[in-house]
């Protein structure tokens, strides 16, 4: 569904609902609504919903777990863009937060060394976003941005929860130019 007001207000939503013989029903959504005031700020959110299913390696290889849930993520955004009254200049930052819960880990029993996939822990991001592109000539423009993400994880680890910071394979912070 998507909706335009003359008065500057807009939404867009969307829902899918999926059935699967292994792991069931998923339903995700979409909701975002937004407000353009005097054609040159826009004020935005978005709630939305997501999954990603296991692997056929995480789910049947020699280390596969059938019982296997999918991931399941919620994301809260919300920001603030400003376009130049030509249209060819704007600026947007934005804030997010997620949460996903089952998330899959490789385990490995440290007595009997048996290895398998599970689901267990529960993840937590949340970071900044900042854009921006300006229109040089007809032929020329130039994008610039910059993202600040953090998050932790939290496991059972012998029976109480343990948090610690685990996007070691994703930078805190990120520049880039095109």
């Amino acid at each position: 569904i998507n909706a335009n007001t003359t008065s500057g207000f807009n939404v867009e939503m969307g829902g899918r609902w999926n059935h699967h013989s292994a792991y069931g029903n998923n339903f995700v959504y979409s909701i975002n609504p937004s407000y353009l005031f005097h054609e040159q700020y826009k004020v935005f959110v978005n709630v939305s919903s997501a999954y990603k299913t296991p692997t056929l390696y995480q789910l049947y290889s020699e280390y596969g777990n059938k019982k296997l849930l999918p991931e399941m993520a919620s994301t809260a955004e919300a920001g603030i863009q400003a376009f130049s009254k030509n249209k060819k200049n704007n600026a947007r930052i934005t804030y997010f937060n997620r949460d996903v819960k089952d998330v899959i880990l490789f385990f490995t029993d440290p007595i009997t060394y048996n290895s398998k996939y599970i689901n267990q822990d529960k993840q937590k991001d949340h970071g900044l976003e900042l854009e921006t592109s300006f229109s040089i000539n007809k032929k020329c423009s130039m994008k610039m941005f910059y993202n600040f993400v953090d998050g932790k994880i939290t496991t059972l680890n012998n029976g109480n929860d343990t948090s610690y910071f685990n996007l070691i394979r994703r930078p805190k912070n990120t520049i880039g130019i095109t």
